[in-house]
Order: C-alpha cells, then structure tokens, then sequence
C-alpha cells in the first residue's frame, strides 16, 4: 500500500520541457512531512524526455501511466491545447485505488510557495477545489467558472459523482468545438466545487492584461495585481502567452526561465544555447515594438 496521496501532471511529448519546470518547483514546495507520489499522466512523452523529466524529479519516483487514447477527446478548440487537457478528468480513474487525494498541476506553472495545504484541505462534499477563471466569469448556467489548472481532487467523491463520464459526454455531444475543451466541459457538468484563493492560481498572462477583460472579479484583481504576484502560490501562464516563446513576454518570463535552469532539463552548455536565441529573439521584437511606437507618436 502506497501514500494516500498524489501529486499528479499530465503531458505529451510537446509539453514535456515545461513540465520539467512545473514538477521541479512543485517537489520543491512540498513539505518533506508528507508522503506524496508523483505521477505523470503520459501522452506520447519520448525516452529521451523522460530521462530528463527523472532528472527534474531530483531524485523522486515518477510513475508513469499510460493514457488510454480512446478516452480522450479530439480537441478542435484552442490551438495551445491538445486532447492531453482531458487526461486529467481520468485521475480518478488510472491513479491506484489507494490514493485518496490528488493535487494536478499543469505543465505551464510556476509553484512558488508551499503546496502542502492543498493536500490536507477540506473538501466537504466537493469533489474537487479549483481557483476562478480571471477572464471568464460565470459558465452559461450563470454560476463562477474555475480555472482548471489547478485542481485539488478527492478521487472517491470524484469517481461518486461521475464527473469523467458526464465531462467526456457533454464534450462528445457537441457539434461546435468547445474552445477550452475539458475545462469548458467540466465547467458545465459540475454541481459543485470548493473555491481556492486567488493566490494557488495565479494566471499572470490574464493578469498582465486584466483592463481588457470584464467580470465581477475585474476591479479586485486590477487593485490585487502587485500583491498576487508577489504573494502567489502557483503562477499559470495560461493562455497563448507562454515564457518560452519569444513573441510572447507575459510577466514572470525571466523567473521561469531561471526555474528551467534549476529543473536540469538541460545542462549548463544546452541552456546557454537554448537562452541565448531566446533574448536575441525578445530583444529585436521588444526594439520593433519601440520602433513602431515612436513611429506613433510622430503621427
């Protein structure tokens, strides 16, 4: 019998460096007093990948569990996501009977402080705890969305209420493409949930640009910016904007990239020849952008 509880991630093999990042930071950010197994839920993730995603682990177990491909669904929605998103409705499911509680994390965070409370947090009758969606605010049944980047789980309550099957369902049965595929679908099935903090989820690409979106959560998170991101637990580049595309400069960029550094994904002379195009890259959009401001103002 193993621990009761869980530190979960899933990946295909186009994701599998920033979850390096995101497995590094978070085994970083557990207390050493609780037993907690790492799994990663695999989509295609290459020997050489995994090799170096043990290396992040730093010496923890990664057991690594095959996703069934007919379980998931063909997602047409967004072009950053694929149809690993749905692999985490299938915790529940693939992860041993013995574990009780799960806490998953995307492949895109960042975790800065301790993760332990998530673990230990009481659920009630939720079966599971998530942190609302900054950009959107309520699902078509007028109730708050939640972002699923991050999704404390109790498995049983979870496996109860049939939340994997009613998700994959609704998600089958629609005839447009859902553009947040399992996040959309989840969001529509759930009859309850236990709400986060703002802090366990910090998603500092929406934040960056939170006048351009408008819920009833706009005007606190405007006045809470410095202070969520100071103060965060786990920050999500969720969205297009990710650190380690070079058009794209969401806050916390350098951070993340001095984290992929840590995690041992690449080694001194790689990461030199993985940083140095980056920063060229960054810094001829950054000057054209500067260009084409000035170019403004004279107008």
């Amino acid at each position: 019998m193993g621990s009761s509880l869980a530190l979960v991630f899933a990946s295909d093999e186009g994701f599998a460096r920033p979850l390096a990042v995101a497995m590094h930071s978070a085994l970083g950010h557990v207390s050493p007093t609780l037993a907690v197994e790492v799994y990663v839920l695999d989509n295609g993730i290459g020997n050489e990948s995994r090799r170096r995603l043990r290396r992040a682990a730093a010496g923890r177990e990664i057991r690594w569990i095959r996703v069934p491909p007919d379980r998931l669904v063909e997602h047409r929605g967004a072009e950053h996501f694929t149809s690993t998103s749905y692999a985490r409705l299938l915790i529940p499911e693939l992860l041993p009977r013995h574990v009780r509680r799960a806490v998953y994390l995307d492949g895109d965070v960042l975790v800065t402080g301790d993760l332990s409370p998530l673990f230990e947090l009481e659920l009630g009758n939720a079966p599971f705890a998530a942190v609302r969606d900054y950009a959107i605010g309520s699902t078509d049944r007028e109730r708050p969305y939640f972002n699923a980047g991050v999704l404390a789980m109790d498995l049983e309550r979870w496996r109860q209420t049939g939340l994997a099957e009613r998700a994959l369902a609704y998600a089958d049965a629609q005839t447009e493409p859902l553009f947040w595929g399992d996040q959309d679908a989840l969001n529509a099935v759930a009859e309850s949930w236990h709400e986060l903090d703002l802090r366990w989820n910090v998603q500092a690409t929406v934040l960056r640009d939170i006048e351009n979106t408008r819920t009833d959560l706009t005007d606190r998170l405007s006045r809470q910016r410095d202070d969520l991101c100071r103060t965060a637990a786990v920050l999500h580049f969720a969205g297009y904007h990710k650190p380690w595309i070079p058009r794209a400069s969401p806050p916390a960029t350098m951070r993340w990239a001095r984290a992929l550094r840590r995690s041992g994904w690449y080694g001194p002379g790689e990461y030199l020849r993985w940083i140095a195009p980056l920063l060229g890259k960054r810094a001829i959009l950054a000057a054209g952008r500067r260009g084409r401001r000035r170019d403004r103002r004279r107008d």
